[in-house]
């Protein structure tokens, strides 16, 4: 590993076994607890709610919010609701009675954990449920709040993830190992019935730390579907994208890398700078370049801005700002153009605001942010 020195702290291998270390010994001590093998620890209520629909299509949607959800998390709730799933919310935080009363008059269930194992552990406890209770289940969408979800495009994307595949994901992850994203994936009868799908979810421990979600979870998920012969259907692609991307010219192509999340455009910047000796690379050139870096990231992080103005994705993730991927400014000037309301526009520049990223000082933190731990 290339050591950086930022703040005046060298991160290189030492620091990364060191990282590696304690999240070894996080496991570890989180396997003690016995909410992890008992999904009776775990919940502590499940509620009918309102909206239940005479259909075997089933949401499971995790949220984590005490009070009522934003408007942009009611977006998809809402849009599921139009499209007759029967939704199922699971509540990974303590609702207070307000919010209560408005997730029941969207929902079928409402499921009321304690916060074990993330978003992923709300999933485990959320399919077995659904699987309960309905067990002719012929589509189930699995997904969470860490996404803006828009108005505009939103049932489009619901009607993509009811489509004919067994195995549907809005995005996908060449970083380190491959996975389809897990915020948003659809499931139909050829997954849900086959046995190592659900040996998968009985066999999961919920444990609640970032990385074991990522590689014990979605990572291994995919694995074992992709194993047992089931292809992945990607919604929003980096090919599609390099394709939309060759269309254009060469100021719109400098209008789309403006989109892109820092990383990338940092590692584009020699290609795309102004050149003092003359001459600029070709379109195809730069539209190749960007499909190369936007392969080898989390691909919603590299270009989720890019995928949502050329290809119409509507939602984007909610940790932009918080993983340092763009400025609060240049958030606010990018989401000025998607032609939401204003209400949402100030709603989502809220909400980022307050996900800051660690502070500089904050050594330790720092330590394992860097490294994708927390």
């Amino acid at each position: 590993m290339k050591a950086l020195d930022i703040a005046g702290e060298v991160i290189g291998l030492p620091e990364y076994g060191f990282v590696v270390g304690v999240e070894a010994l996080r496991r570890a001590w989180h396997r003690r607890a016995p909410s992890l093998y008992s999904e009776q620890l775990r919940i502590r209520d499940v509620s009918e709610g309102i909206s239940l629909k005479d259909t075997n299509k089933v949401a499971v949607f995790v949220v984590f919010s005490r009070s009522e959800p934003p408007a942009f998390t009611m977006n998809f709730i809402k849009a599921l609701n139009r499209h007759s799933y029967n939704v199922i919310i699971v509540s990974n935080g303590e609702l207070d009675p307000s919010a209560r009363a408005a997730l029941l008059r969207n929902c079928c269930l409402l499921v009321e954990r304690n916060n074990v194992g993330r978003d992923f552990g709300g999933y485990k406890d959320g399919i077995d449920i659904a699987l309960q209770r309905f067990p002719d289940l012929q589509r189930l969408i699995v997904g969470n709040d860490s996404l803006y979800y828009l108005e505009n495009g939103i049932d489009d994307l619901v009607a993509g993830l009811d489509g004919p595949q067994d195995f549907i994901g809005v995005s996908e992850v060449f970083e380190h190992h491959y996975h389809v994203a897990s915020f948003l994936l659809s499931f139909g009868r050829g997954v849900l019935d086959d046995p190592a799908f659900r040996r998968f979810w009985n066999s999961y421990l919920p444990i609640p730390t970032r990385m074991w979600a990522i590689l014990e979870g979605e990572g291994e998920l995919t694995r074992v579907l992709v194993e047992a012969g089931h292809r992945p259907h990607i919604l929003f692609r980096a090919d599609a994208l390099l394709s939309k991307l060759q269309t254009l010219s060469a100021s719109e192509l400098g209008d789309s890398v403006v989109l892109l999340g820092k990383p990338v455009r940092e590692a584009l910047a020699p290609l795309v700078a102004p050149r003092a000796a003359g001459g600029s690379p070709a379109p195809a050139d730069i539209a190749t370049a960007v499909h190369k870096e936007v392969m080898a990231r989390n691909q919603m992080h590299a270009a989720g801005f890019a995928f949502m103005k050329l290809l119409g994705l509507p939602a984007f993730k909610r940790d932009i700002v918080y993983r340092e991927l763009y400025s609060l400014e240049e958030a606010r000037q990018i989401i000025a153009e998607l032609g939401e309301s204003v209400a949402m526009q100030a709603e989502i520049m809220a909400d980022l605001a307050r996900r800051k990223p660690p502070r500089r000082f904050d050594v330790l933190r720092r330590m394992f942010y860097r490294h994708g731990f927390i």
